[in-house]
């Protein structure tokens, strides 16, 4: 009873020693825990975001505007790049006109954004970093409201090209991460299809 009684814990289980499905579950407990989160706000903060008047509206009528035929720049003025609209105008010609669907289409971007965060803090730091930078993007910046008018967040943004430019940012530098690490040239195709995208929508965020 004295050698069970003070046989020490062995602790858990080191790595090295862990059985394929325990790497395999410990692999997938970073992604699922930031879907999870995800998922959480968007519930929490569902169709509670966005000024019914102010800049964001703009972005729906454009997108209807060009679903009807119209064309950017003749029959419809506008300050930023093409990209943005004209993928929310095709978004709406396919599914429908609506605030939901523009609110998916966001989600859909939005969550590109964080599976980009992941890989680009994953790369320059470790796992813990790949972790951290996701959520704390999606805590603070993807459904944020800090002042009166809620359009500064990701789902209903006060303009579509910004959110669309900061995405076009991260995908070129992940591309030249990647490219840096493995030098392969096709790294640095998908770097210039990050920078075509910041050029078609807000070219002055490369300043940033």
């Amino acid at each position: 009873r004295f050698a069970e009684a003070s046989t020490p814990n062995p602790g858990p289980v080191p790595l090295r020693h862990a059985t394929p499905w325990q790497v395999r579950l410990l692999a997938l407990a970073d992604p699922l825990s930031i879907a999870g989160w995800y998922a959480y706000l968007l519930s929490h903060t569902w169709m509670r975001w966005g000024d019914p008047l102010i800049d964001f509206p703009r972005d729906l009528y454009i997108a209807w505007r060009l679903s009807e035929g119209d064309m950017l720049y003749q029959r419809i003025s506008n300050w930023y790049g093409p990209l943005a609209n004209l993928v929310e105008g095709a978004g709406f010609r396919v599914f429908g006109v609506g605030l939901d669907r523009m609110v998916w289409m966001n989600i859909v971007l939005t969550a590109g954004v964080v599976l980009l965060l992941r890989a680009i803090f994953h790369t320059l730091g470790s796992r813990l970093l790949g972790w951290l930078g996701p959520m704390v993007f999606l805590s603070v910046f993807a459904f944020g409201q800090y002042v009166l008018l809620d359009n500064y967040n990701f789902i209903t943004p006060y303009v579509a090209a910004t959110t669309y430019s900061f995405a076009g940012l991260l995908l070129c530098l992940w591309g030249l991460l990647k490219h840096l690490k493995s030098q392969r040239p096709g790294w640095l195709g998908i770097a210039g299809l990050g920078f075509a995208v910041v050029y078609l929508d807000k070219p002055e965020a490369f300043l940033a």
